[in-house]
């Protein structure tokens, strides 16, 4: 009877060590996952960041190219919409 009692003893501290394991290995996961994560977002932010300061210089040297009067308006506000991506403008306006 006392055998039996130790063995199932044994068993359940088995059980509780192999859940503990199975815990921490699931912790080592999640960290790794959020690490990753905070990875890509850490990518996507430098992405937006480099396509913004492109798209600011692409801004100020159409405007700094007007203001030397190498671009009419017209030429300046095309310019502008294409940066925008927004594409050409086909329309015609006498000013």
């Amino acid at each position: 009877m006392m055998l039996l009692l130790l063995l199932m003893l044994l068993m359940l501290l088995l059980v509780l060590l192999l859940m503990m394991m199975m815990m921490i290995a699931m912790g080592r996961e999640i960290r790794r996952g959020f690490t990753q994560s905070h990875d890509d977002d850490s990518n996507l932010c430098l992405i937006r960041r480099k396509k913004f300061v492109e798209i600011h210089g692409r801004l100020h040297q159409a405007w700094d190219d007007y203001e030397e009067e190498k671009l009419s308006t017209t030429d300046l506000l095309r310019t502008i919409s294409h940066i925008n991506a927004l594409g050409p403008s086909t329309a015609v306006h006498h000013v």
